[in-house]
């Protein structure tokens, strides 16, 4: 099946009802959408994911309340729990296949992410990444490539103002000048109000964890839920 990938294509359903050209629409959902036998386990994934009991996510209230609400409302149950931002474990581990950085390079990097040394930082709009940089109270400077990163940019951007676009597409090369524009312009005093946009959304994650916080809070009635279920079909222990 072929596509124009300027189609735009509007996703009325959710919250601000974004648009996107095709070749933005996540690379995983188009072999679904095209029937391809292969992804129907992915295909099917998607309902069952609505369909399930609940749902744990890796985010914080203060930073996805409407999207959050939104998946409560199609979910149709208010078991849906922001426990984030989860921060990297402190002990090195390896996940996946030899990586170029060493992971104690990597951690180093992220301290220094959070001592406040690094100012801006330059993300393909991976959801870990992103969390990572909102704890640091780094600005972001976007490049998306693919998956839902455009989806995290529109929010990052669009939504809250804590984040600028410096390039779109796996396949793009940005512009020299324009990027050297937007990096100084993100560090300039100039920036004041994007500064305190970006720290205010810092706050907003370091207490969400802190005890009383928001994810704290979902944390607790998470477990609450659990343990009732476990009581329920065990009432003896």
């Amino acid at each position: 099946m072929s596509h124009d990938h300027h189609h735009v294509i509007s996703l009325d359903k959710i919250p601000t009802s974004p648009k996107y050209p095709w070749w933005k629409i996540s690379t995983l959902c188009l072999p679904c959408i095209e029937g391809d036998p292969a992804m129907g386990f992915v295909r099917d994934g998607f309902p069952a994911n609505i369909e399930s009991w609940g749902a744990v996510v890796n985010t914080f209230s203060e930073l996805e309340t409407p999207h959050l609400d939104h998946l409560k409302k199609v979910m149709g149950h208010d078991r849906v729990w922001a426990v984030g931002p989860l921060h990297p474990f402190h002990e090195p581990i390896q996940r996946g296949g030899s990586s170029s950085v060493a992971v104690d390079r990597l951690l180093t990097w992220l301290d220094t992410c959070e001592d406040g040394e690094v100012f801006v930082f330059l993300t393909h709009c991976g959801w870990n990444s992103v969390l990572e940089a909102a704890v640091a109270g780094v600005t972001m400077l976007k490049w998306p490539f693919a998956a839902d990163q455009f989806v995290n940019e529109t929010l990052l951007v669009d939504e809250l103002g804590v984040a600028q676009r410096a390039c779109e597409g796996a396949q793009s090369v940005p512009n020299s000048d324009e990027l050297a524009r937007v990096v100084a312009e993100s560090v300039c005093n100039k920036n004041r109000v994007g500064r305190e946009t970006v720290e205010k959304l810092r706050n907003a994650a370091l207490k969400a964890i802190r005890e009383g916080g928001s994810s704290a809070k979902d944390m607790e009635e998470l477990e609450k839920h659990l343990f009732s279920i476990e009581l329920a079909a065990n009432p003896h222990i």
